[in-house]
């Protein structure tokens, strides 16, 4: 039985409500009906009631509540010794676009600080990521966005300024956001202000959901897209990329995502203090020595 079926059964229960179980488990809503039908279908009962603006647990639904209850927290028992035993672990995922916008430099920084620690890194999409972390697989998500869950609450990180940067010199505001124009997708926030901000037909126009990809298209076709700044003037010193000046700036707003209950472990801890500082220059100095017992179990005979 997959554990994540019975979390999401527990939580429809809860809440009586798919949107609100969603929200909980950092999942989209259709996950969570498809995982109820999933249920449904392997216990071969019908677990809800499902009236219009009201889900009750039928009977059958009432008698497993007790027993996915229990599993669920002998689960996370085995799951808490099992994370006991490996204290030195580290599970990280980040969104590909914030990789090269400073975490690449803090973890390698990190690595090469605590190479005792086994760390499992992962650049995946956003749902991806918050998914992971709801069901246990991550202990940290690097994210374009705030996240609005209990389950892995978010902080903030230092902004970047996005800028729109052009493969032509000199190319007013109008002309960069014609044709060749390539709009990226930096998240709900982004789009609301560029819509706001920059009264654009964007019906027959490019558009991507990673920055990188924009850049690459830049420099294989031409065009225009809003990038990070620091994307841009380095492109700028090789003599291909532009900003283009009249154009108004945005910013992302990384957030890093903590799933519950892992902070308190050292690798996250050290993490977490060294990814909030995500955009500076890494520090050169070396980050906390080999703890005791480790250097010398992982040096061999």
């Amino acid at each position: 039985m997959d554990i994540a079926l019975l979390k999401t059964f527990i939580e429809v229960a809860r809440h009586r409500h798919f949107g609100r179980a969603a929200s909980a488990l950092c999942v989209s809503q259709s996950a969570v009906s498809a995982r109820v039908k999933l249920l449904e279908s392997v216990l071969g009962v019908v677990l809800f009631e499902r009236r219009r603006g009201d889900i009750r647990l039928t009977e059958p639904g009432q008698r497993l509540l007790q027993h996915a209850e229990r599993i669920v927290r002998s689960w996370a028992r085995a799951r808490a010794e099992l994370v006991g035993e490996q204290r030195h672990t580290l599970a990280l995922g980040c969104i590909p676009d914030l990789w090269s916008l400073g975490v690449r430099e803090r973890v390698a920084v990190l690595r090469r600080a605590q190479p005792w620690v086994e760390l499992r890194l992962e650049l995946l999409s956003a749902a991806t990521l918050l998914q992971r972390l709801a069901d246990g697989s991550l202990d940290l998500a690097l994210l374009g966005e705030p996240v609005e869950s209990r389950c892995c609450p978010s902080e903030p990180l230092a902004r970047v300024e996005l800028v729109l940067a052009s493969s032509e010199s000199d190319i007013g505001l109008e002309r960069a956001l014609g044709e060749g124009y390539i709009l990226v997708d930096w998240g709900t926030r982004f789009l609301t202000m560029h819509a706001e901000r920059l009264a654009v037909d964007l019906a027959c126009r490019m558009r991507v959901d990673q920055g990188q990809a924009a850049l690459d298209l830049l420099r294989e076709i031409g065009g225009s897209a809003y990038l990070p700044r620091p994307w841009v003037e380095s492109a700028a010193r090789e003599g291909w990329l532009t900003a283009v000046a009249a154009a108004p700036s945005f910013s992302l707003h990384p957030h890093l995502a903590i799933r519950d209950g892992v902070i308190d472990r050292d690798p996250v801890e050290t993490a977490v203090a060294l990814l909030r500082k995500t955009g500076e220059t890494p520090p050169a100095e070396a980050l906390p020595e080999w703890p005791a017992g480790v250097r010398d179990a992982s040096s061999g005979p």
